[in-house]
């Protein structure tokens, strides 16, 4: 990597870069009281890449993904009052892909950075089976963790957010809520800023 991406230090710079370097570059926003890729709790929440819509920009002639708001669906401000429901609105929310547009290398390098920036302590990846398949973002972020050189996160499966996994919201949030649980058990430090009913 570029003796500039080795010297970021915030999410803001790293998203600064990413803008300049990677075609289609995506982030959870902002938005509904959560703040999304911005989040800087230990915790993090690991989706697999920008879906289809994050090219909406380049109809619309604009040069970033976040220029115009594609993240407006229902599931997705479900998603977000879910996080705000159970404290973590300050949660940092990030795909394990920058970018719909495939570098692999630049993906890995991005995720890495997160969290030598976060210093996550919990994983929770939108991956339920762990990738049983062979593909699908556990497994992409176990292949990164084996260059990561810091101290390892727990990692947590959950459900994908959205309807994709055709399972009810309702089993969807009581499986979240039963991982928080476990979270706020494995990790004292992280239990009082969650909020399991």
């Amino acid at each position: 990597m570029t003796d500039d991406f080795k010297a970021i230090q915030t999410l803001e710079e790293l998203w600064d870069w990413c803008k300049k370097h990677r075609e289609s570059a995506w982030r959870f926003p902002e938005k509904w009281g959560v703040q999304g890729y911005l989040g800087r709790l230990p915790i993090g929440i690991v989706a697999d890449e920008p879906g289809r819509r994050s090219l909406k920009h380049r109809k619309l002639g604009l040069p970033y993904p976040n220029d115009e708001d594609v993240f407006t669906r229902p599931e997705d401000e479900g998603f977000y009052g879910m996080l705000e429901k159970y404290g973590l609105k300050n949660a940092h929310v990030m795909d394990a892909h920058i970018s719909r547009v495939t570098d692999r290398v630049q993906d890995e390098q991005v995720f890495l950075k997160q969290m030598e920036i976060i210093k996550f302590d919990a994983l929770l990846i939108m991956d339920i089976n762990k990738s049983r398949k062979g593909w699908g973002p556990w497994s992409t972020v176990e292949r990164y963790l084996k260059n990561w050189r810091g101290a390892l996160p727990r990692l947590y499966p959950i459900y994908h957010y959205s309807n994709r996994s055709r399972v009810p919201q309702s089993k969807r949030e009581a499986a979240f809520r039963s991982t928080l649980a476990e979270v706020a058990i494995n990790h004292p430090n992280l239990a009082s800023m969650i909020r399991v009913p």
